[in-house]
């Protein structure tokens, strides 16, 4: 696991209330890819990259080591704390990704080991939200009836716990080849949270001012691989080094 965040990229990310977490699996050649977290800038209109990370690893115990080094060295280089509100009552409220449970795990046992009051799927229910998009085109790429297709999108929209309940049983009636699997996954608390607030232990008010995509986390993989594709592994790294200075640069004159 190679880390790259410079003090000026730490100090930003503590500003903000939420962050993206994606991977990127084209710039660089061979079995290595990209875990970029940024977010979006109002004030300059602009997409920034806090932290990039390079592995050849994506196993909840790596994730987990991951997100504690990200946290470490926010902490280092911008002599702030590395907080969430839920835990500390200060700092960041949510973490956005893509629905990727072995992803999502690690950064819950990662949250867990700032606060072992709570269990790691309980601080994933505080923080984690999954991208809607990608919720959409899971669904369509399932090979179900429309009906059960459109019930599941239908969850994204519900007003009430009565109202997920109602989903559920329908979805449970068309009796479909795996639907007992799908319900059995989309059921926990913690993924069921991510999705919808009715499940989620994040305030109302985070919940609506935090994004429900990571469309932001795709232009920004967009824009770095205009800096070239399938690369040795060290260019990668300056080429992401110079991309970022000169988007911090630009952020400045804001």
């Amino acid at each position: 696991m190679i880390l790259c965040m410079t003090n000026e990229q730490a100090a930003k990310c503590i500003e903000f209330k939420y962050f993206k977490v994606d991977f990127s699996f084209k710039r660089i050649y061979g079995d290595i890819n990209e875990l970029e977290f940024n977010a979006y800038e109002e004030k300059s209109r602009t997409i920034i990259t806090f932290c990039r990370i390079f592995t050849n690893i994506a196993t909840k115990e790596a994730y987990q080591k991951m997100f504690e080094t990200f946290f470490e060295i926010v902490k280092k280089l911008s002599n702030k704390p590395a907080h969430f509100r839920h835990i500390h009552s200060d700092s960041w409220v949510c973490v956005l990704a893509d629905l990727n449970q072995v992803q999502a795990l690690g950064l819950g046992k990662a949250m867990k080991k700032m606060d072992p009051t709570r269990k790691a799927k309980e601080h994933l229910q505080y923080v984690f939200k999954s991208c809607h998009i990608y919720y959409k085109k899971n669904v369509d790429h399932y090979p179900y009836c429309a009906d059960t297709k459109h019930d599941m999108l239908e969850i994204l929209k519900v007003n009430s716990f009565e109202e997920i309940n109602q989903i559920f049983g329908q979805i449970k009636m068309h009796n479909e080849d795996g639907i007992q699997n799908w319900l059995e996954y989309y059921q926990k608390p913690w993924v069921l949270g991510s999705l919808t607030y009715h499940y989620s232990l994040m305030s109302y008010e985070d919940w609506q001012t935090t994004q429900f995509d990571t469309n932001i986390a795709e232009s920004a993989h967009a824009m770095i691989n205009r800096t070239g594709k399938s690369l040795k592994l060290k260019i990668a790294i300056l080429r992401g080094w110079k991309h970022d200075e000169c988007i911090y640069k630009r952020i400045k004159i804001h």
